[in-house]
């Protein structure tokens, strides 16, 4: 089969943006646990080993815990939506090259594949939520 050089363009392009983008998925995810993980568990690790533990330190660390869970969740749920879209992709491009689907249901269906996923939103909300009342609740037990 052949394919016109704008077509041709097109798949590689979102190819490559498709890989990246699971690339991309999973470096945040690891970078937003390292900075969970460092800035809220450890830091209230620590100030509960220099102080007697209260109320607020306990909640402190389970919010900061829970926190770190919700990322734990979005990072995984979105590199492999992200990883499935990509997989999807490459199965779309195959049946063209094959001539089993038409440009168009290509372009149709690239299309209609979402651009963002409300479980990782909800997953980040949860997480934004936990840190919020980690970091209240820190506060609270320096007080």
């Amino acid at each position: 089969m052949d394919e016109h050089p704008q077509q041709s363009s097109y798949i590689s392009d979102t190819w490559s943006s498709k890989w990246d983008a699971v690339m991309t998925a999973q470096k945040e995810g690891l970078n937003w646990l390292f900075t969970l993980n460092v800035g809220g568990v450890a830091g209230t690790l620590t100030y509960a080993s220099a102080k007697q533990t209260s109320v607020a330190v306990t909640v402190a660390l389970s919010a900061f815990s829970v926190g770190l869970l919700a990322l734990v969740f979005f990072a995984l749920r979105y590199y492999y939506y992200e990883e499935r879209m990509f997989y999807d992709f490459r199965e779309d491009v195959r049946r063209f090259r094959a001539e089993e689907l038409p440009w168009a249901e290509l372009i149709a269906r690239e299309n209609a594949r979402p651009n963002k996923y409300r479980s990782c939103e909800i997953a980040a909300w949860i997480s934004t939520s936990a840190a919020v009342a980690g970091i209240i609740a820190s506060a609270i037990a320096i007080l």
